[in-house]
C-alpha cells in the first residue's frame, strides 16, 4: 500500500510539474508597446484596452485558458470575471489576462472579414492544436463585444447572453500602427500556426 501511494504521488507531482513546465515555457507574448497582465475577480489594471461597452459599461481586452485553448474575450468588471467564447457557449472565467498599454504602444480597430486579418493584428491566444486566435470586436444586441477571430472558421466569436455568437464582418485589433499605414484588403494574412502557447496563470471559473 505504501509503495503504490508513493508511486501515485510520484506520478500525480510529474504530472503537475509538466504542466507548470508546459505553461511556463510556451506563451503568446503582447506586441511591443503592450503588456498582458495578470488578474482576476472583475480587476482591471491601469491602461487596460478598452474594447467595447455594455448597457452603459465599459468592457475591456482579457483572455483566459478554457479546454485547452488560450481564448480572447472580454473583461466585465461588474460581473467579476473574463468572458470567452468556445464551444457555442459564453464561459466565465475568474482568473485571466487583460491587455494593457506601456510606453509607445497605440492600437486602433480596423473592418475586416470571412476569417482575415491586417498584417499587424494583434494575437490574443491559440487554440489547443497551435492556431493563432486573433483579437476582433462587433455591435452585438446594442453592445460592443470583443471576442477571437479564428482564420479556419472564416470569422468572429464573441461571447454574449450565455452563448457564442459568429459573424464574417468584424473589426480587428490593429497594435503599434502608424498614421500613414493602409489596413485594406491588400495587407490581410492568414498567418502560419505556430507551436502551441499558454499563458501563466491557472484555469479558474466562476
Amino acid at each position: 500500500m505504501l509503495v503504490e501511494s508513493f508511486f501515485l504521488s510520484t506520478s500525480i507531482t510529474s504530472v503537475i510539474f509538466a504542466e507548470i513546465v508546459a505553461i511556463v515555457e510556451m506563451d503568446v507574448p503582447a506586441p511591443s508597446g503592450f503588456q498582458w497582465i495578470n488578474s482576476k475577480n472583475g480587476q482591471v489594471p491601469p491602461k487596460a484596452v478598452n474594447c467595447g461597452y455594455d448597457n452603459g459599461q465599459l468592457l475591456y481586452l482579457g483572455r483566459a485558458l478554457h479546454s485547452g485553448d488560450l481564448l480572447p474575450g472580454k473583461v466585465h468588471p461588474a460581473h467579476g470575471c473574463c468572458f470567452v467564447p468556445y464551444n457555442g457557449g459564453e464561459h466565465a472565467v475568474k482568473e485571466y489576462e487583460v491587455l494593457c498599454v506601456t510606453d509607445g504602444g497605440n492600437y486602433e480597430w480596423k473592418g475586416n472579414t470571412n476569417g482575415l486579418v491586417q498584417s499587424n493584428a494583434v494575437q490574443g491566444g491559440v487554440t489547443e492544436e497551435g492556431e493563432p486566435l486573433y483579437v476582433g470586436r462587433k455591435q452585438h444586441d446594442k453592445a460592443l463585444v470583443s471576442g477571437k477571430i479564428q482564420p479556419s472558421k472564416l470569422g468572429l466569436f464573441v461571447p454574449f447572453g450565455g452563448n457564442e455568437h459568429f459573424y464574417r464582418d468584424y473589426e480587428v485589433l490593429i497594435g503599434n500602427f502608424n498614421e500613414g499605414d493602409s489596413s485594406e484588403p491588400n495587407g490581410n494574412s492568414r498567418p502560419p500556426c505556430p507551436r502551441p502557447c499558454k499563458p501563466s496563470f491557472p484555469q479558474k471559473r466562476c
